[in-house]
């Protein structure tokens, strides 16, 4: 045996016992007795129980020790001689410390007055030694045969005693760390032997905090104390395993809680049970809502379905806003669907032919955000805005009442958003709160989307229609004028020339039409009319062309073409294109009347040519320009004849489509 003054590790079933107080030689007496034994049957004064711990031996018991010692409970190992009992899981015997190569210098001699020292392992059922039974005496003395195998006895009842609170003690650490809720209880019955109610008599902290009461309140009471209201299989299904013995597992619902628990009944003896049980609503609420998603997935695939079938065939507009507002009101069980038309610059939305349903009004009209609250910021985001509750909502709190009366309590926007603007918004309101989740919102985001593609194909083929029936009629117009164009000019005897005129007007009737056709019968640039019309009549540096940038309608180019045909055709004749020096001016320019209506004014003048005089009569170009400008351009045409040169100006009001600046705005000019 060597010198040490630290003992090996010891097991953790020592630190738990004296964790517990259990081993606390302070106020215990668990081994009594046993210590009292060792000191009569060996005739010493002192006897201990020491527990080894990796830097103290702990006196579970004790008697005959110095006070201080006493008092304190332990020692460092230091003061140990059990120490080396536990080391060599052998019987130490000491006739003399004082004597002993290794223990001669033990603090234990001086300050405990250990002179003789008889010591036994104490064992645990895995046969770990963790601490000893000792006798000891002040005096030496030569320990005898029939000392040790009387302390060996003691031992094994002190080391089965041991064995039995470790595993008390597990039980009970078992108990109280356990997951599940457990319960041992007993039945009750009433006169005639019918289980009417069962006791707790023990629970864990695991079934309180299941249960949501503190466990200690729990043990004692019946079941029809603590739960008057609960589902009569909850006793049954004890009843039948105390009865049959048979055991039993279960899934089931304790309403009271809105709860799901699931676990496991078994007979422990007669009329009592345990019961072992977790807490399993986040399971089965996880379980319906897969269930209700996969029936949701159905559903929603119905609903896109009918959509499709209902706005397939239709370029009703309402129809087809009525259609997919009530799929989608009827499929999430809402008070009011619809899709509404949003301009964010004015923060306004059109909503068009909503759903309703019970005692909801129809919405249809114009509605202006801001009215509603502040969500119109998250929209423009792109963001769905799902609100609970408007009274809630710091978004929509100010707004609780106009929402209320619309029986708006809970509502949601899915914005619609092209090149990162808000163009169209899916609406969904509900009379009350309600789940709503991700799957929902796409839901609805996939039909906002049905509609508003839906309506791009319903307003393209009506724009379509009423392009090819604008087109119809225009061309009605044109031959019209054709027709016109050619009764006005092919009269008289000189008949060669009249068809070159009449070639020439249909030319310039067919510029302009293609002008028209490449912006698909829209609109024209007046330069481009001019231009378009000018081309077959000389070199362009002799025209002088300016003013801003202006669309005419279909009608105004074609008259402008045929106008400045007539015009440039004369100059040629007898104005200044006849002349190799003779140039043409043509502007025009916005501006605004003394009443300050918006007026159009353009001019054609002529300079460098020949003296001119106003002609004796009026031929069909003069007729045609005094005439058409001015009816389809709905204003007055004046043709002047100084000696400088014709001079033709038309003035009207600005058209719709003209916006006509303040009088100091600078204008976009065209000039060549």
């Amino acid at each position: 045996m060597t010198e040490s003054h630290r003992a090996p590790g010891v097991a953790p079933h020592v630190r738990a016992l004296r964790q517990s107080g259990l081993l606390n030689a302070a106020d215990d007496d668990h081994f009594e007795k046993h210590i009292q034994l060792v000191r009569n049957a060996l005739g010493v004064p002192v006897a201990i129980v020491s527990l080894l711990e990796e830097d103290r031996q702990v006196f579970a018991a004790h008697a005959g020790l110095p006070k201080v010692w006493a008092e304190k409970g332990e020692t460092p190992l230091t003061h140990s001689f059990c120490q080396y009992v536990v080391r060599e899981e052998a019987n130490l015997s000491v006739a003399d410390a004082r004597l002993h190569p290794v223990l001669k210098d033990n603090l234990a001699i001086r300050d405990l007055g250990v002179i003789a020292y008889l010591g036994t392992p104490l064992r645990l059922p895995t046969g770990e030694v963790v601490g000893a039974l000792a006798a000891i005496d002040t005096d030496a003395r030569a320990w005898s045969e029939r000392d040790r195998l009387l302390l060996e006895s003691i031992a094994e009842v002190v080391s089965d005693k041991i064995r039995a609170y470790i595993s008390d003690l597990n039980w009970e650490t078992m108990f109280a760390q356990l997951h599940e809720g457990m319960i041992m209880g007993e039945v009750l019955r009433d006169d005639a032997g019918h289980v009417h109610d069962w006791r707790h008599r023990e629970v864990n902290p695991a079934c309180g905090r299941m249960l949501g009461i503190d466990y200690r309140k729990i043990a004692g009471k019946t079941l029809r104390e603590l739960f008057p209201a609960i589902e009569r299989e909850w006793l049954d299904e004890v009843a039948s395993v105390v009865e049959t013995g048979q055991p039993a597992r279960f899934l089931r619902q304790f309403s009271g809680f809105d709860r799901w628990y699931e676990g496991s009944c078994q007979s422990t003896g007669p009329d009592t049970f345990v019961m072992l049980f977790m807490d399993v609503t986040a399971r089965v609420k996880a379980e319906e809502e897969l269930r209700a998603s996969q029936d949701f997935t159905t559903l929603r695939q119905a609903a896109l379905l009918e959509i499709g079938d209902r706005t397939r065939a239709t370029i009703d507009i309402d129809l087809i806003l009525a259609s997919t507002a009530e799929v989608l009101g009827k499929a999430l069980g809402s008070t009011r669907a619809g899709y509404g038309q949003v301009d964010p610059l004015t923060e306004t939305v059109e909503v068009g032919q909503d759903w309703t349903s019970g005692s909801a009004v129809s919405m249809a009209g114009m509605h202006h955000f801001r009215d509603y609250g502040s969500f119109i910021e998250n929209l423009k985001r792109g963001e769905d805005v799902l609100i609970f509750d408007v009274s809630e909502d710091e978004r929509t709190r100010d707004s609780e009442a106009l929402l209320l009366a619309h029986d708006i309590r809970m509502l949601v926007n899915i914005p619609i958003m092209e090149s990162g603007v808000m163009t169209g918004l899916m609406l969904l309101h509900f009379d009350k709160p309600r789940p709503f989740g991700k799957v929902e919102a796409d839901f609805v985001r996939a039909v906002a989307d049905r509609t508003q593609a839906a309506l791009k194909q319903a307003r393209a083929v009506a724009a379509e229609k009423l392009r090819e029936g604008e087109i119809s009629h225009r061309l009605k117009n044109s031959m019209a004028m054709v027709q016109a164009i050619a009764m006005q000019t092919l009269k008289g005897a000189d008949i060669e020339d009249r068809r070159a005129a009449f070639t020439a007007r249909l030319s310039a009737l067919a510029n302009a039409h293609e002008l028209l056709l490449k912006r698909t019968w829209h609109s024209a640039p007046l330069d481009e009319t001019i231009r378009s019309a000018l081309l077959p009549h000389g070199e362009a540096h002799r025209f002088h062309i300016s003013g801003p940038t202006l669309d005419l309608s279909p009608k105004q180019s074609l008259s402008m073409s045929l106008a400045v045909h007539e015009l440039a055709t004369n100059a040629i004749k007898y104005g200044a294109l006849r002349e190799a020096e003779g140039k043409i001016s043509i502007g025009w320019s916005l501006f605004r009347s003394e009443t300050g209506q918006p007026m159009f004014g353009w001019t054609w003048q002529e300079k460098g040519g020949p003296i001119i005089a106003p002609p004796q009569r009026s031929g069909f170009g003069s007729r045609l320009i005094s005439r058409v400008l001015p009816s389809d351009f709905a204003g007055e045409v004046a043709i002047d004849y100084p000696p400088t040169g014709l001079v033709c100006t038309l003035t009207c009001p600005a058209w719709d489509t003209v916006d006509v600046p303040p009088a100091d705005a600078d204008l976009v000019e065209v000039s060549a």
